[in-house]
């Protein structure tokens, strides 16, 4: 599995006065729940030449991430929040920048060889970098399971209309593609997040999915629609939530054989109950995320224990 985009070092002050340091960026934290779930996973990123760099890398390392990245030059991004009383968390990025420099073919190369590409965030957002993004994924499509979060980043993004184009530029490349009540409501404004499903739906992907802390959470293929309501749960906080239901989205695909050359006519061909387990899986990964401090998402372990064998029995510790 390929998975591109920004790696940086979180720094929250919580509610208590207390300040805690993590490494983050949602591709970065899809890649380790990657690796958690058993997956091989490379993870394409630009890294300063700095201690919070290396910081990254060993963490990646002790979670089996393989790192792609052009030479180590500037800063690493870091990324200051302020946990409040619901466990949202808003930032400022210093030394923000997004530029794979002359690795962009590499990149692609990569791509093409991989059962999975996945990729969102800020990678799909910022200039010059996400060209590199583009490539890619346009590299992959057809050979690979593509997969998008688009985990907008308001403060960070353009006009809402310039943004809306460039997410909709990677839905189009994507098989799958997993967003957030928030991020629907910050890029159309009053259109129905059922509806914003179905529009992107006939863009290229065959599957999306909308989940919301506090609503109804949705799966969308061309031939179903499967609704769940929001998990009640104790609230730690929310870092990281998003990227644990990705991560599990896709080994949960993969799973079920959604991974490489014609990956997307088998994500089309799920069966409704196939749909219905996908998103509870998702959500049950999203809520044992929120339930404990830091981005970190749930082992397979842990997540099999809430959600169950698959019905048919006959495959131990698949997911789907």
């Amino acid at each position: 599995m390929l998975v591109i985009g920004e790696a940086l070092v979180d720094i929250l002050q919580k509610t208590d006065g207390s300040v805690a340091a993590y490494t983050g960026g949602s591709p970065l934290n899809v890649a380790m729940g990657l690796a958690r779930y058993g997956a091989q996973v490379t993870f394409a990123t630009r890294l300063g030449d700095d201690d919070a760099a290396h910081v990254v890398l060993e963490t990646l390392a002790r979670e089996g991430v393989e790192v792609f990245t052009p030479p180590l030059r500037g800063a690493t991004t870091v990324a200051r929040g302020q946990v409040d009383s619901d466990g949202q968390a808003d930032y400022l990025f210093e030394s923000l920048t997004w530029d794979l420099g002359p690795a962009d073919d590499e990149l692609a190369a990569l791509a093409t060889d991989a059962s999975v590409v996945h990729s969102g965030s800020l990678a799909v957002s910022l200039d010059p970098g996400r060209f590199a993004v583009l490539n890619a994924m346009r590299a992959a499509r057809g050979r690979a399971l593509v997969t998008f979060d688009p985990n907008v980043r308001p403060d960070t993004a353009g006009t809402r209309e310039v943004e809306a184009e460039r997410i909709e530029e990677v839905v189009a490349l994507a098989d799958v593609v997993r967003a957030s009540d928030e991020d629907l409501e910050w890029l159309y404004p009053q259109c129905p997040a059922v509806d914003t499903a179905r529009r992107w739906l006939s863009m290229g992907p065959s599957l999306v999915v909308v989940t919301s802390g506090g609503s109804d959470a949705l799966a969308m293929t061309h031939e179903h629609l499967v609704t769940r309501a929001a998990h009640s749960v104790d609230v730690v906080d929310t870092v990281g939530a998003g990227d644990a239901v990705m991560a599990a989205l896709i080994s949960a695909l993969v799973d079920a054989g959604c991974g490489g050359i014609g990956a997307a006519e088998r994500v089309q061909g799920l069966s409704e109950g196939q749909v219905s387990r996908l998103l509870d899986v998702a959500l049950a990964a999203g809520a044992l995320a929120v339930e404990s401090e830091g981005p970190d998402g749930p082992s397979r372990e842990q997540l099999l224990s809430v959600v169950g064998p698959v019905a048919d029995g006959g495959r131990e510790g698949v997911l789907l």
